[in-house]
């Protein structure tokens, strides 16, 4: 077998085959399985294979709605805790080509203990800073298109977000990896929700505006459609996110007591 994977990691341990599958949908990727046979145990058949094919949508359907659960669960019990429970605003990373951490900021002990632990050795590296700086790998190797970032729940309805780039990447083809942890901008985090509730893009568009501020009239004037449409949507989003009311709703969106506004939608 010609893949690194194998030659360096899963040999060592007498892994012959793997089938793997990624749990996405049309609104996000929500998890990934690899499954490891040992020579003894012959290679996966194409029965298991389809088998597995045919099961990953439902997976990832209920992995979405289950993130989608939490988010409810989060806001009935949250007591309006400071924005970034006393983190620093921004925390540091840096790792070499073969992904070993070379340094970190002062900062980055707290934002790390709210973080999946890695796999072992690793365990005072989070998975997740793995996964964006392999991500950044990929990029570059033109693996994958999709950007070297992340957002992670890291409880009481809070999110963060990693992103990875290249340290002087412009003089030294061989430069470190950086990775950045921080709370996920509102934003962003309006993004994650509607990839959670799988609202649709008109949905999505309308809970952005309301999040800026923009009231029924404003609304309907900046997507071209009519007030009614406007407050016939938000009843289809209100059903779906299981709220009663435009402050429910961005509240419960945006990780906060009561809704709020976000400043002025985006050009």
């Amino acid at each position: 077998m010609r893949s690194p994977l194998w030659n360096g990691v899963l040999r060592r341990y007498g892994v012959a085959d793997v089938l793997s599958t990624v749990f996405a949908d049309g609104h996000g990727c929500w998890g990934w399985l690899d499954l490891w046979r040992t020579a003894d145990d012959g290679p996966f058949t194409e029965r298991e294979t389809m088998h597995l094919a045919a099961a990953a949508p439902v997976i990832a359907a209920g992995l979405r709605r289950s993130r989608a659960a939490q988010m409810r669960r989060d806001a009935q019990t949250r007591r309006d805790p400071p924005p970034t429970f006393g983190l620093p605003q921004q925390a540091v990373l840096t790792l070499d080509t073969e992904l070993t951490a070379t340094s970190r900021s002062a900062s980055a002990g707290d934002w790390l203990g709210l973080l999946q632990p890695g796999p072992s050795p690793y365990e005072a590296i989070p998975a997740e800073v793995y996964n964006v700086a392999a991500q950044l790998q990929a990029v570059e190797a033109g693996v994958d298109s999709h950007a070297a970032s992340a957002s992670v729940p890291i409880g009481l309805g809070r999110w963060a977000v990693l992103r990875s780039f290249r340290l002087d990447a412009g003089t030294d083809p061989a430069a470190r990896l950086a990775v950045t942890i921080q709370e996920c901008p509102a934003g962003e985090r309006l993004d994650v929700f509607a990839r959670c509730f799988g609202l649709t893009p008109r949905q999505r568009s309308i809970l952005e505006l309301a999040a800026g501020g923009l009231d029924t009239a404003a609304l309907a004037a900046a997507l071209g459609i009519s007030p009614y449409t406007v407050q016939d949507q938000f009843k289809l989003v209100f059903a779906a996110c299981g709220v009663r009311s435009r402050n429910s709703l961005l509240a419960l969106a945006l990780g906060t007591e009561h809704g709020r506004h976000v400043g002025p939608p985006k050009p």
